[in-house]
């Protein structure tokens, strides 16, 4: 399909029209949330995704392409973030193994059944967590490495979304813009829940500001997010898609605490400044390193049935 046909799609445009309606929404439940200068942190967190989403709404005008650039982006900022944090003497061992490890990403996908190269990416990160005095994350160098291998594999699964849907393209398309966009709404729901209604704190000693009520509400809004976007995209049936929607809400959560973790043990407070109200880009795309594979485990179960 070309440009000038996608942009004509009344599909791809309904979706688009949705979605910023939905971020519109957000946006002006924010603004009466912080009226008198009550949680001025909401602002700049949902205010920010009017920056990104026109990104991602690029790419996917240029379908894979344009998807594919948009990963190359995606990884460029999250290395420069890693990068910049990395001691010197470091930096050349954690490009290099993360360029061998991308590249045999690429390389090997043809040659290695899918499911094997899904097992051996996430086990990518289990491995860098392992030590011998049982401690977890439990040097600068060790934090390092384990944001480094996280991101590989996140990015690395996210690569292989590409071929997973199949060969029909509009398909493809449809998958990926389903996953970054409950990937983004996800992160904007859960944050306004837990801003209003938190209580319960899942983990204060790495991430004080989530809590069980934030997740509930994240939980609940992916359900019916992915619910009427999956249907209206046609991807799967209503109940599995309210079930992917809880998976990958929950999935989202534990990306963000994954990386939370690491910058505790690192000692600082974001990645970098990049985006406003968000930090860097890693602050942003750290659900996106686990909802990617999970994404992919589920879209490959799927089209074996």
């Amino acid at each position: 399909m070309a440009i000038t046909e996608l942009w004509q799609s009344a599909l791809f445009t309904g979706g688009m029209q949705g979605i910023y309606g939905f971020l519109l929404i957000a946006s002006i439940v924010t603004a009466m949330l912080t009226r008198g200068g009550r949680r001025q942190s909401l602002r700049p967190r949902v205010y920010a995704w009017w920056l990104m989403l026109p990104l991602i709404h690029a790419a996917l005008l240029f379908k894979s392409t344009g998807l594919l650039l948009l990963i190359a982006l995606i990884a460029i900022l999250a290395f420069r973030d890693l990068f910049r944090i990395s001691q010197q003497r470091f930096r050349f061992v954690f490009v290099a193994a993360c360029l061998l490890l991308m590249t045999a990403a690429i390389v090997l996908s043809d040659a290695i059944p899918q499911a094997v190269q899904i097992a051996l990416l996430m086990l990518l990160p289990v491995v860098f967590l392992w030590r011998s005095d049982r401690h977890i994350v439990s040097s600068h160098q060790h934090s390092l490495l384990f944001a480094w291998a996280g991101c590989c594999s996140g990015l690395a699964c996210l690569y292989l979304l590409l071929p997973a849907t199949g060969d029909a393209p509009e398909q493809q398309m449809r998958w990926l813009f389903f996953l970054m966009v409950m990937t983004c709404f996800n992160d904007v729901a859960q944050f306004i829940s837990g801003s209003n209604f938190g209580k319960q704190r899942i983990a204060a000693s790495i991430s004080p500001n989530k809590t069980w009520q934030g997740v509930a509400g994240g939980v609940l809004v992916s359900s019916l997010l992915a619910t009427f976007f999956g249907n209206y995209l046609a991807l799967a049936p209503l109940p599995l898609l309210a079930v992917l929607g809880a998976v990958l809400s929950v999935c989202g959560l534990l990306g963000d605490l994954w990386f939370s973790m690491i910058k505790r043990r690192l000692q600082i407070k974001d990645f970098s400044s990049l985006i406003p109200g968000h930090g860097g880009i890693l602050d942003r795309a750290d659900s996106l390193m686990l909802t990617a594979p999970a994404m992919l485990i589920f879209l490959n179960i799927w089209n074996t049935h």
